[in-house]
């Protein structure tokens, strides 16, 4: 599969992470949802990111987007596991509000579930 150069050119974004995260310690962390009226979500291979980026090639405009699966192997996550995407509301172990935080689903078979917290760092 041949990539549009804005996925090609794409720049990951660097992450602090935080392991075996509990769903006690994930309640605690301040931070809301993102939607796709604050970012489109999706994965540098799919369909919606390939329109997204020929899009952008055509009319000059950047796309605001995070591709998860190149963000997860920057943080050195296995890209096919599930995760969602927030924002810190407030600062939180000296990251500042507004950063994006990748909560990933890294122990699914262990009793209590337990989540790897990446915290964007610039």
């Amino acid at each position: 599969m041949i990539l549009p150069d804005y996925i090609k050119n794409y720049k990951e974004r660097k992450w602090k992470c935080y392991e075996n995260m509990s769903q006690a310690d994930m309640r605690a962390i301040p931070a809301e949802q993102v939607t796709n009226k604050d970012m489109e979500l999706c994965n540098s291979e799919g369909g919606f990111a390939i329109s997204m980026a020929k899009s952008a090639e055509r009319t000059g405009v950047a796309p605001n987007w995070l591709l998860l699966d190149m963000e997860l192997l920057a943080a050195g996550l296995n890209p096919l596991i599930g995760c969602h995407v927030c924002r810190l509301t407030e600062p939180w172990q000296g990251h500042c509000a507004g950063a994006l935080v990748i909560v990933a689903y890294t122990g699914l078979e262990e009793t209590l579930m337990t989540y790897t917290l990446c915290v964007e760092t610039d």
